[in-house]
């Protein structure tokens, strides 16, 4: 195990099982994740992210449709059998294994991959922050 400490109280800790991140005396624990951007262009797409078992993924952009700033953003559950499940989004912005003209596009390639494709019409600033629980 690796430990950090802050005025010599533990703030971090990491353990065969995972990582622990704050201390445990009460009160709320808040882990923020500050994710940069890319500038995608219109139909323009990342990468593929791997999935082994799960993953949570929130996507933030700053445009919608018609290149509307409004902060549009979304959350979804993503498993390694195919399995896209968007949880919440803030505008209707954002599509789910569909090539959507005017939203964000979640796509999944095959097991164990998955991709985002901009479709806003215009460039848009995107970001992605990937929680990924692998498993059995």
């Amino acid at each position: 195990a690796v430990e950090l400490y802050y005025d010599n109280t533990k703030v971090f800790r990491t353990t065969s099982k995972g990582f622990n991140v704050g201390t445990h005396t009460g009160g709320d624990c808040i882990n923020q994740f500050n994710s940069g951007w890319y500038e995608y262009a219109d139909d323009a797409e990342s990468g593929n992210y791997e999935v082994n078992t799960n993953v949570l993924l929130f996507i933030s952009a700053q445009k919608s449709n018609g290149g509307t700033t409004n902060y549009p953003n979304a959350l979804y559950h993503i498993t390694y059998t195919g399995d896209i499940t968007r949880l919440s989004q803030s505008h209707d912005s954002f599509s789910v294994n569909t090539d959507t003209d005017g939203k964000i596009c979640v796509f999944k390639q095959s097991n164990g991959n998955f991709r985002v494709k901009n479709r806003t019409g215009g460039n848009n600033k995107i970001g992605l922050t990937i929680l990924h629980a692998q498993g059995v």
